[in-house]
């Protein structure tokens, strides 16, 4: 799926647009960090946090394809090609909830690819929401070791390269296991080893 430019339209009344009181504002005031930023929003489509790499099985995915990381991957590429992301001053990649996620199993590979055309340029990534909680802290239904479960076994997710090298396996076991944590899915563990300005926002 193609990323979307975003185009804001304008309003009667700006103020109860959802936009105007977010990071995609305009106005100075309400976003005086990102206002004059270029912005591209990436669409969920994958169900994968970004980070899956499983092509379709009958057996483990009932034929369901999880290519999140490939879809990340491609919108980069897309963004180097068709537009002049390689020569901007500042790259933010930002994300909420499963974005947020994705935006830490993504951060270092996004720069990596960036830094290829510019090494100067100043890429930066802010996690909102995101994994960076205790694990015995979820919502019910919502057990973060079947997350961490479903990452690795059955979307064959990639994580944050920079921790991947910092642990040649990957992760030491599925957090299923009791008392095991994977070393390179939740934030408290990747925040470590990403080799790049990483924000976690946590609400």
């Amino acid at each position: 799926m193609a990323p979307h430019w975003l185009e804001i339209a304008p309003y009667k009344n700006a103020s109860e647009s959802k936009l105007f009181n977010s990071v995609w504002s305009t106005d100075t005031e309400n976003n005086p960090a990102f206002h004059d930023f270029f912005k591209v929003y990436m669409p969920y489509s994958s169900s994968d946090v970004y980070s899956g790499t499983r092509d379709p099985s009958f057996l483990i995915t009932d034929n369901y394809t999880f290519h999140g990381k490939y879809i990340f991957q491609a919108m980069i590429e897309d963004l180097m090609e068709n537009t002049w992301i390689t020569s901007a001053d500042k790259v933010v990649l930002m994300g909420a909830s499963a974005g947020a996620m994705g935006t830490e199993v993504n951060c270092d590979k996004m720069a990596d690819m960036l830094h290829l055309y510019n090494p100067d340029l100043d890429v930066r990534c802010i996690s909102d929401s995101g994994s960076m909680y205790p694990y015995a802290v979820h919502t019910p239904n919502c057990d973060p070791h079947f997350l961490e479960y479903a990452l690795y076994e059955v979307w064959e997710g990639e994580s944050d390269e920079s921790c991947l090298a910092a642990n040649p396996g990957g992760y030491n076991c599925i957090s299923i296991n009791e008392g095991k944590e994977s070393k390179c899915f939740f934030s408290k563990i990747i925040i470590i080893t990403c080799t790049l300005s990483l924000s976690i926002n946590v609400p």
